[in-house]
């Protein structure tokens, strides 16, 4: 029987920058997931809000960003280890 797929953010091709990174970005509730590398390299990426809908974040999904904030929500019960910002 197949099983419904979940919704998350896709990794980002290793090594290559994001070509259409933004600054902001605002996860939507509806997304589960916040896959590995999900936003690897947008070092332009500066403020994150992740959804009420999500529940794991994978592991370097913000590496080699320019971070400085970071909204999660109580939904999020697992953070991969390797999620240094830098």
């Amino acid at each position: 029987m197949p099983s419904a797929a979940t919704p998350s953010l896709p990794p980002a091709p290793p090594s290559s920058p994001w070509s259409q990174c933004q600054p902001t970005v605002v996860v939507p509730d509806s997304v589960t997931a916040i896959g590995n590398n999900a936003f690897k390299d947008c070092t332009a990426l500066t403020s994150v809000t992740i959804g009420s809908g999500v529940r794991s974040i994978g592991g370097y999904a913000f590496k080699q960003t320019g971070l400085t904030s970071v909204t999660i929500p109580p939904s999020v019960t697992a953070i991969a280890r390797a999620n240094a910002v830098r």
